[in-house]
């Protein structure tokens, strides 16, 4: 049997197999989970939640498409093997795939804010979760302009030339909102059943199953751990790996 190499292979000046790895396995994830909802729930009872879902599933999908096509570039490697005129290419490739990120995040989290809006009765309940989606809205509108406007403004995708200001420290509040945010979905939850007539055991495994979002924290934790500003001065790509898989981790 005729065997092939390897389609990306990990030394110390390449890490591209890893945000392959990382986005090409989420892609299918995606599109996976996202049959099954839609295969449950008939046409009649889509709501606002699942238009938001699909349209996070949607940008998720060009997400990591735009960085897969960064990859094929070179991203991921050290710079001195990419294409010098192919460099900032990268650089817009992963400028973009970050602002797609950010979008795709805000609408998953306004979609579970939806989902516990559409499933109170109380007026007071209605009142926070109305409250918690705008909160959604107003993270994400906070966020990609962050991200965006975080370098010079004539250049705003060149983003390792010396002039981008505070870049960990604006990743680290975006992170932070996002873990209060996992959090708040678990209150939400237990906040929602409270009142509601339904067995014990019934409110206990729906608390539950909310709270599987937590394990979301992990991913953002390791990105914020692997994130290398000291290194991007040096070099724009390679250090950007690991930071850029645990990403695609979270997003999925």
């Amino acid at each position: 049997m005729r065997q092939y190499p390897p389609f990306a292979v990990v030394s110390e000046t390449d890490h591209t197999a890893w945000i392959i790895i990382a986005a090409a396995i989420g892609i299918p994830i995606i599109l996976i989970f996202g049959g099954i909802r839609l295969a449950v729930r008939q046409p009649v009872n889509i709501g606002l939640d699942d238009a938001l879902i699909g349209g996070s599933t949607l940008v998720a999908i060009v997400q990591a498409s735009l960085v897969l096509r960064a990859c094929s570039y070179g991203f991921g490697k050290e710079s001195a093997q990419i294409d010098r005129s192919l460099l900032t290419r990268v650089q817009e490739l992963y400028y973009g795939s970050n602002i797609l990120l950010l979008i795709s995040l805000a609408l998953s989290k306004a979609s579970v804010a939806a989902l516990l809006l559409r499933l109170c009765i109380e007026k007071t309940q209605k009142k926070y979760f109305t409250g918690a989606l705008a909160f959604v809205a107003l993270w994400g509108l906070c966020s990609i302009f962050a991200v965006a406007l975080q370098c010079n403004l004539s250049k705003p995708a060149i983003l390792f030339d010396g002039e981008c200001s505070y870049v960990l420290l604006r990743w680290q509040i975006i992170g932070g909102m996002d873990i209060a945010w996992e959090v708040l979905v678990v209150a939400m939850a237990a906040y929602l059943m409270w009142n509601l007539q339904a067995p014990l055991a019934t409110k206990i495994q729906v608390v539950f199953a909310f709270s599987f979002r937590l394990l979301l924290i992990a991913p953002i934790a390791f990105r914020f751990h692997t994130f290398p500003e000291a290194r991007l001065a040096e070099d724009p790509s390679l250090p950007l790996a690991s930071f850029v898989a645990w990403t695609q981790a979270e997003l999925y």
